[in-house]
């Protein structure tokens, strides 16, 4: 997995959007960022989840999502 910082960045969002995202605290954040702090397996997951929700908005619509809307 790649950094906490990166993945923040790639999501372009803050340290405070991201805590908010996770339930988590701005200063943990800055934490796992700067290697102050583990990241657990929980979070790990929490991250993969927004990156693929990110990944899938960045996706054209499939031909059938098209005549779904």
């Amino acid at each position: 997995m790649q950094d906490v910082r990166t993945i923040r960045r790639e999501l372009g969002v803050t340290q405070n959007e991201l805590a908010g995202l996770l339930g988590l605290n701005q200063s943990t954040i800055s934490r796992l960022e700067g290697g102050a702090l583990a990241v657990d397996e929980r979070t790990v997951l929490a991250l993969e989840a927004l990156r693929a929700r990110k990944a899938a908005e960045r996706e054209p619509p499939t031909e059938t999502q098209a005549h779904a809307a």
